[in-house]
């Protein structure tokens, strides 16, 4: 009898070692599917400033190398008119004012093919090219300065 009493003893705390093995096993598996959860969570919101970083980067980047192209036509064309202004001559002109007044007619005509060296239509081009690669940035400042 004592015998069974101890056999049943033994198996009763089998069970209750068998029962606490599952019970820490079940709250390993929650603890284990926590971290899982709080390892995506914390994934989720490391890539979201990431995402928001390469969205600006992508919707400004194009913009600005459009603005920087711009400009760079137009620094061309300002270039191209200082080049047509020192071929003018014009210091000359004002050197020679007193031949001038002298011989007006025949001068006159020089100094006015000088003038007429200039391109203007360069000039004008020159306006707007700058004009337009300038008002994006305003723009672009004024949306964010508000």
């Amino acid at each position: 009898m004592e015998q069974e009493k101890t056999a049943q003893d033994i198996e009763k705390r089998e069970e209750e070692r068998h029962e606490e093995r599952q019970k820490v096993e079940k709250k390993q598996l929650n603890y284990q599917r926590l971290q899982f959860f709080m390892t995506c969570l914390s994934t989720l919101f490391m890539a979201a400033p990431l995402l928001v970083v390469l969205g600006a980067v992508g919707y400004i980047l194009p913009r600005f190398n459009a603005m920087y192209a711009s400009a760079m036509v137009s620094l061309g064309n300002l270039e191209e008119l200082t080049n047509s202004l020192n071929e003018a001559d014009i210091a000359g002109t004002i050197k020679h004012a007193d031949e001038l007044t002298m011989q007006a007619a025949t001068d006159l005509s020089g100094a006015m093919e000088k003038l007429n060296s200039v391109d203007i239509e360069s000039l004008n081009r020159s306006i707007r090219n700058l004009n337009d690669s300038v008002e994006p940035f305003a723009s672009f400042f004024r949306t964010f300065g508000r």
